[in-house]
């Protein structure tokens, strides 16, 4: 029996494999209600892994003609986990056509949600400048989920692009929403880690606002730093982020705006206790 959750083994694969060589044999034999039957039953899971699995795996299938209109079904079917094994279908026999893709996520993003997001966070790896142009129409768009997928993936070019990072993590800083503060405090924690130097600027200005939600969210992204950089065996003067830290709280200690000394004060206190324990040590 497939497992409910987690990734697959060498078994489980084996399993599946002999699944899809069955379906793919109706199909050959003309048995499509039987194939489709057997699709959907194996599609029809909680597990991602075997969502994702299966859905590649079709496109493994010889006549490829056969097997979209039975996915065009399977896309707009009730239970997720179908519809899903769907989407897994389309985005490997499309994956080299951006346009296509991206259409497809377009139509399906608010009905395969986990899987619109692990597919985005990829188009990030592969089509980074025609993410940009794209998702710049997603994260102005009155919608809430489309507004936070269009940050899923940033992750991957904070070193490369800060400045884009920064674009659209200023475009929706404002926000209310728990789940998008969440993301976007992973992204900073990221982009500060790989590119300070353009990223702390730009935490001054949002901290300058006063907005009580755009504190609390910078506030857990300088506290994960500070407990990360100023610890026990730390060689400040050879690391550019620690250097680049330190200085950035001793200025803002010293700020005029009062929402940047109260959180260069918070910080600098941290700092001095990280750093005087460590000399204890």
């Amino acid at each position: 029996m497939l497992k409910k959750i987690g990734k697959l083994d060498y078994e489980t694969k084996k399993e599946i494999d002999s699944y899809l060589h069955d379906i793919f044999s109706w199909l050959d034999k003309g048995k499509v209600e039987k194939a489709k039957k057997k699709l959907m039953e194996l599609s029809n899971t909680q597990n991602y892994f075997i969502r994702e699995y299966v859905g590649k795996g079709l496109a493994n299938y010889h006549e490829l003609s056969k097997i979209e209109p039975i996915a065009e079904e399977m896309i707009k079917h009730r239970m997720y986990g179908i519809r899903a094994t769907a989407l897994f279908f389309f985005y490997e026999i499309y994956k080299d056509d951006f346009d296509k893709i991206l259409n497809l996520l377009e139509e399906t993003y608010d009905i395969i949600r986990w899987e619109a997001e692990s597919m985005i966070k990829e188009l990030w790896k592969l089509y980074p400048e025609k993410m940009k142009e794209k998702m710049k129409k997603w994260v102005d768009s009155d919608d809430p989920q489309k507004q936070y997928l269009s940050i899923y993936g940033l992750e991957n070019i904070t070193k490369s692009d800060a400045e884009t990072v920064i674009y659209f993590v200023g475009k929706l800083i404002h926000k209310e929403d728990v789940e998008l503060h969440k993301k976007i405090t992973q992204i900073l924690t990221q982009a500060l880690r790989e590119n300070p130097i353009v990223v702390y600027p730009h935490l001054h200005h949002w901290i300058a606002l006063g907005e009580e939600k755009i504190i609390t969210t910078i506030w857990i992204v300088m506290k994960k730093i500070v407990n990360s950089i100023f610890n026990k065996g730390t060689n400040i003067s050879n690391n550019e982020l620690a250097i680049l830290t330190q200085q950035t709280i001793t200025d803002w200690s010293n700020d005029k705006n009062e929402y940047v000394a109260e959180m260069g004060s918070r910080l600098y206190g941290i700092m001095k206790k990280r750093l005087g324990s460590s000399r204890k040590r």
